[in-house]
């Protein structure tokens, strides 16, 4: 029975896989029933996907697993020890269910408030240390004379390439640079000739790299595009 529906799986998968591709390639004709119909299915999936994660490796490996072993060898003095330290994340999870009743949903807010700003200074440290500081020190070193090439030719190229990266981030930097002084009334005063021009620069770098970005997600969505058409046509001569 098991090598049965085994056998069945593949062809099954196949086909609501099709079926889901059309759905979703239904949107070029525009917003309709099957599109709106494929990305319920899509959030649904991925809420239960998601679900059943926390679920499996958050409250039942690290919550209930250790009580069950803690009373299973009869170590009732860790149990203490162990409560203090689950005791809040256990409370904290049971507060934020107020917010699925609107008449308890204030009682929440606090707990959301708590939530969003351990993420928000998440965020921000991992910016600050995974992204800011990495970028400023491999800036700093571009030119740096340990680091270059000993062939004449490679040493051209990577003293422009460096050149090129500094006085991008400088400029770029001038650009959103909004320090500017205020006369008498409170009108802020024109930014020097220079930080104008460098500005531009900076703008210019700005674009540049704003293009890029756009055409590196046209070059993916239509990659996307084109593994699907192959999906499709996969299937269709698999079948006949």
């Amino acid at each position: 029975m098991l090598e049965q529906f085994s056998q069945l799986a593949n062809p099954l998968g196949a086909i609501i896989g099709f079926i889901l591709t059309v759905m979703v390639l239904s949107y070029i004709i525009g917003d309709n029933v099957l599109f709106r119909l494929a990305v319920h299915i899509f959030i649904g999936a991925a809420s239960g996907y998601a679900a059943v994660l926390i679920i499996y490796n958050v409250l039942w490996y690290q919550v209930l697993v250790p009580i069950l072993q803690i009373f299973a060898t009869s170590n009732l003095e860790g149990l203490l020890p162990y409560m203090v330290r689950v005791a809040p994340a256990i409370l904290l999870g049971l507060w934020m269910m107020t917010k699925l009743s609107p008449r308890l949903s204030r009682y929440g807010t606090p707990v959301l408030a708590f939530l969003t700003g351990v993420g928000a200074a998440t965020v921000i440290a991992g910016a600050v240390l995974g992204t800011i500081f990495p970028q400023v020190g491999a800036t700093a070193n571009l030119l740096d004379k340990n680091y270059a090439p000993a062939e004449i030719g490679s040493l051209v190229g990577w003293f422009i390439n460096g050149l090129v990266i500094i006085v991008g981030t400088i400029t770029t930097l001038i650009y959103f640079q909004s320090g500017t002084k205020k006369n008498e009334e409170g009108v802020p005063a024109p930014r020097p000739v220079v930080l104008e021009y460098l500005s531009n620069i900076g703008q210019g770098f700005i674009i540049i790299t704003m293009g890029v970005l756009f055409t590196g997600v046209y070059l993916a969505a239509l990659t996307a595009l084109v593994n699907r058409i192959s999906y499709l046509w996969n299937i269709i001569t698999g079948f006949f």
